[in-house]
């Protein structure tokens, strides 16, 4: 090869040709065209070639000249080393496109940095097996399925997998059976309560940074939501349907400014006093000292016991309960 076609490669490459695609225009082969991009380059004087026609089509994406949608990276070798289990994860490579679908999804990056997610998630598990989709990827993937209307695994098919693997970084998203398979590796080591109590411990401190008032309260209560799965477990009214279904009860943790804390699934018939007593503890590690808490929720969390327990482990209490009755006591 002449320096002239490894520059033509390597400017083709950039305007995110495949490696096939590259190979053909320049007239040479798939390896060849990648030993062009790995060389050093040489010190000549870069020739600028007459645009071909499928060079202007793939510019006509906007004024920069970016392509419209150009193929993904080349992944095929990375995908290789993983199914013989020699690569750790697949690093994302975003390949510069003037339109994106799903793009939108980005937008939620921030904030999903800011709930500790992926650092927690890295304390706590370390990393999933050797394999091309890493924990952060498929902790990432998870979210912005959601945020785009699919939270449940088998929601993968109803999204594009080419879309949803450009916003990843990748050449396409995961299957069905592999989100099916890591999350069943994460549940498996039993450290869900950990990842959570982490991410409780990362938004309080970040609460007690920006507003230590905010940390003076939090609010309890109780959701029940509708069980889809196979396994049988008890029936609970569900106020949405207004009969008995198989659901799961979880009890949810707010701050003042009601965004989540904590959340932790509440076993069949547990009462919201009896969750409360479970979760007390977790908000005291959380909050990493004695100071004093108050604790909102409602009446299905009313016990004078709980109130002592409360009361004696630093909490405040700020209920309610049906009916009309006088002021009461502080000894009561």
């Amino acid at each position: 090869m002449t320096d002239e076609m490894v520059l033509d490669i390597r400017r083709r490459r950039r305007r995110g040709a495949t490696l096939q695609a590259v190979a053909d225009a320049v007239g040479v082969s798939v390896t060849t065209a990648r030993r062009a991009l790995t060389a050093p380059a040489a010190p000549t004087r870069e020739v600028q070639p007459q645009p071909q026609p499928q060079d202007q089509a793939a510019t006509d994406g906007d004024g920069d000249g970016l392509p419209l949608l150009p193929p993904p990276a080349d992944r095929d070798g990375e995908r290789a080393a993983a199914r013989w289990g020699k690569l750790p994860h697949a690093d994302p490579v975003f390949t510069p496109a003037a339109r994106v679908p799903l793009a939108g999804l980005l937008l939620a990056i921030p904030a999903l940095q800011a709930t500790g997610l992926l650092s927690c998630a890295t304390t706590v598990f370390g990393c999933l097996p050797n394999g091309f989709y890493g924990l952060d990827t498929m902790l990432i993937e998870g979210v912005l399925r959601a945020l785009a209307g699919q939270p449940r695994a088998e929601g993968a098919t109803r999204i594009d997998p080419h879309a949803l693997g450009r916003i990843l970084g990748l050449d396409r998203g995961p299957e069905v059976k592999t989100i099916r398979r890591k999350i069943t590796t994460l549940a498996t080591t039993g450290r869900a309560d950990e990842l959570l109590a982490a991410m409780a411990a990362t938004h309080v401190a970040r609460l007690d940074a920006t507003d230590p008032d905010l940390l003076a309260v939090f609010y309890v209560d109780g959701h029940v939501r509708a069980y889809q799965g196979g396994a049988k477990i008890a029936k609970t009214h569900l106020s949405r349907l207004k009969f008995p279904a198989p659901a799961t009860v979880e009890t949810w943790v707010s701050d003042a400014a009601g965004d989540p804390v904590l959340v932790v699934m509440a076993a069949p018939g547990a009462s919201l006093a009896m969750e409360l007593r479970r979760v007390l503890p977790d908000l005291r590690r959380a909050v990493g000292d004695t100071r004093r808490v108050l604790v909102g929720f409602d009446r299905g969390g009313w016990s004078p016991k709980l109130f002592a327990y409360m009361d004696a482990t630093g909490f405040d209490v700020l209920t309610w309960r049906k009916g009309f009755a006088e002021n009461i006591g502080p000894d009561l």
